[in-house]
């Protein structure tokens, strides 16, 4: 059962959200984090089998918390960056409320705060965090028609190698998830 008020709700229990826990937490503010899979879902199950961090173990960890296994230089595989933040919230004791999604958020008529309204019930807020990440909409170019006989994926859908029957690969865009795909 969630608490029905608290100072701030974190909507997210991914990197951001656990960022936000560990200060809200550290200025002693009372909060909840919502995550409405497991902690660092994303990285789990939202992602294709060959993702690494974007940077090396040295750079992309959270503060008193070294990645045990990996060589500082090394990219850490999506899987060990899941089970990292998972370390990581265990470490901060976070207040992380898994399986619970949010469904609406909105400002209290004539009242100070929001109410969030969630899959397991309602809760009163001052301060709503969204920690949802930058990248929860796939961005289609318009470069092939929607009629072509062309298999286009998202790097979302984009698991492995094995989706993509044989021939000629173009990959549109060298951020990160572009270079890792083509790579991989």
């Amino acid at each position: 059962m969630l608490p029905q008020k608290t100072e701030v709700v974190v909507v997210g229990g991914g990197q951001a959200g656990l960022a936000a826990s560990e200060h809200l937490s550290n200025c002693q503010i009372p909060h909840l984090v919502l995550e409405r899979g497991r902690i660092a879902e994303r990285w789990r199950s939202g992602r294709w089998d060959s993702l690494v961090a974007n940077g090396p173990a040295w750079h992309d960890r959270f503060p008193n918390l070294e990645f045990d296994e990996f060589a500082a230089d090394a990219f850490v595989p999506k899987e060990k960056v899941a089970d990292y933040f998972e370390r990581y919230a265990g470490m901060l004791n976070a207040p992380i409320h898994c399986g619970v999604q949010v469904e609406r958020v909105s400002r209290r008529n004539g009242q100070v705060g929001f109410r969030v309204e969630a899959s397991h019930g309602e809760i009163v807020a001052n301060s709503v965090i969204a920690a949802t990440g930058p990248f929860q909409k796939p961005v289609w170019p318009k470069i092939v028609p929607d009629d072509a006989p062309v298999t286009q994926l998202h790097s979302e859908q984009y698991k492995n190698p094995e989706q993509i029957e044989p021939g000629g690969v173009l990959v549109v865009g060298a951020g990160s998830s572009g270079v890792q795909i083509a790579v991989g």
